[in-house]
């Protein structure tokens, strides 16, 4: 996924800025549309951690502690620039 943050405007035919990237992952699917230059939103995990193999839930577990601290700490999201 992040790597096809260049393609993300022609596959959906429309300015970053006019799109919303879905996700359960901060450092997947959030950086990748934060870097995008898309709105983004977090939701609760889609998948178990009984569907993940014990790398993936480990990442996810240091992800969700991550994230807590920068919300204690006040970290705001980045802005997303509008279309020009």
């Amino acid at each position: 996924k992040p790597a096809g943050s260049s393609e993300l405007g022609s596959l959906v035919n429309a300015h970053p800025s006019e799109v919303a990237v879905v996700g359960d992952r901060v450092l997947t699917d959030i950086v990748f549309g934060n870097l995008a230059g898309c709105t983004t939103i977090l939701v609760r995990d889609l998948v178990t951690t009984e569907g993940d193999n014990w790398a993936a839930a480990q990442v996810r577990w240091m992800e969700r502690k991550v994230l807590s601290l920068l919300i204690r700490a006040g970290v705001e999201p980045p802005q997303v620039s509008k279309k020009q």
